[in-house]
């Protein structure tokens, strides 16, 4: 599974993320089955997609509506890396933050910050 976005070939994590690429957002949007040879000379980009999503996707009907969703993403730093994390059913995700609430996050090397009124503060 590949995506073709500006000149590269992207590789897709997952069906699910994959189906969010080919939605409503990208009208135009084509799938093809190609031989290797085809994309030989192609670029190769960095990897798109939510890390852990399925690749086999729930009947709508199955989804369970009282589950909160909490995701944050940090865009690539330049050197191919990009980090995301993605909880169901959080204590975290329980409420709303309160206007003027903050709350303390920390990544997997350790490092903390604060993230409040739309910014992310390093606590050290």
């Amino acid at each position: 599974r590949y995506f073709y976005d500006n000149g590269e070939l992207r590789p897709v994590l997952n069906y699910a993320s994959a189906k969010l690429l080919a939605g409503a957002s990208r009208s135009g949007l084509t799938s093809r089955t190609v031989g290797t040879d085809a994309l030989r000379s192609t670029p190769r980009g960095l990897p798109v997609g939510i890390s852990g999503a399925p690749d086999v996707l729930p009947d709508p009907g199955a989804l369970a509506k009282s589950r909160p969703w909490l995701i944050c993403s940090a865009s690539a730093d330049g050197a191919g890396t990009e980090a995301t994390v993605l909880s169901v059913a959080s204590a975290a995700a329980q409420r709303p933050l309160p206007r003027g609430g903050a709350v303390l996050v920390s990544d997997p090397s350790g490092d903390r910050h604060l993230v409040w009124q739309g910014a992310r503060l390093r606590i050290d």
